[in-house]
């Protein structure tokens, strides 16, 4: 009896220490969130931008930090800098044209300490994140690789060496729009050119099959209609994702995202219909 009741008081002991020791909750270390990050913008209206900013903002607020906007110009620079320096930015996301104005702004900002990364355009001693114009040139190409001729149009040379990549030398045909009863496919390497060659396809003086890069505003009504069969396109929201993730983790490296071929029959599924109607969204 005596050693059934010491061995309960064991037992009682142990289930005690379990409680106090070893079911103890593990202290958490609370990590604050962020300072703010800000999107730079030169000119602040269009689709780009509105995507940009979407998958800035959905990286911002899985962290729990602010994002902000704000146009630049080069009288404002110093004063914009100052501001966010003072708010206590931790990011800034630069879409500016200007290389110029581009480059200060960079600048600026990382002398105050602020993290950068500049969008579309590549910087050489900086952080970036652009589209990979030599994957679209061989994203284009694989469209079109099955024609015996293959019209490449426009001026692009990073994109031209990614179609040589995948067309063989006697496919490709530089610089020459087709007559009308010429078979093969027209691969338009510049947004312009692609404008041209769907004018010109939509009025039946060229009947080639037509893979460009994204026209604007023009995109829906002419694949809808057949006037243009592929369309690469780029992928501004993850351009915004990925920048600031980066911006936010202090990297300083580069980055290049892949382009995406929208097809007629594709257009209207759920990974293209942001490309193809970004203001809807």
């Amino acid at each position: 009896m005596r050693k059934s009741i010491v061995l309960s008081m064991a037992m009682v002991l142990c289930v005690l220490a379990l409680l106090l020791f070893g079911l103890a909750p593990e202290s958490v270390n609370v990590v604050s969130p962020p300072g703010p990050a800000v999107l730079i913008v030169q000119d602040d209206t269009g689709a780009f931008l509105l995507q940009v900013k979407q998958g800035a903002q959905q990286a911002a607020s899985e962290v729990g930090c602010a994002l902000g906007q704000e146009t630049v110009t080069k009288d404002t620079l110093t004063e914009t800098v100052t501001r966010w320096e003072q708010r206590g930015a931790s990011a800034a996301l630069l879409l500016i044209e200007d290389a110029n104005l581009r480059e200060e702004t960079a600048t600026a900002f990382e002398t105050s300490g602020i993290h950068v990364v500049v969008l579309r355009d590549q910087r050489a001693n900086g952080a970036y994140v652009a589209m990979d114009e030599r994957q679209v040139g061989a994203l284009l190409a694989e469209f079109a690789q099955n024609y015996g001729m293959v019209y490449l149009l426009g001026e692009a040379p990073q994109r031209l060496e990614g179609v040589m990549d995948v067309l063989t030398p006697t496919q490709a045909i530089l610089s020459a729009t087709p007559a009308p009863e010429e078979q093969g496919c027209m691969i338009a390497l510049t947004e312009e050119e692609t404008h041209r060659l769907a004018i010109l396809r939509a009025s039946g003086e060229v009947t080639a099959p037509l893979a460009g890069m994204d026209p604007g505003a023009s995109r829906v009504a002419w694949m809808a209609d057949g006037i243009v069969d592929a369309l690469a396109m780029d992928t501004p929201y993850a351009m915004g994702y990925t920048a600031l993730k980066m911006a936010l983790a202090g990297e300083r490296k580069a980055c290049l995202l892949p382009y995406r071929l929208v097809v007629k029959q594709e257009m209207y599924t759920a990974q293209n219909i942001k490309l193809m109607f970004p203001l809807l969204h």
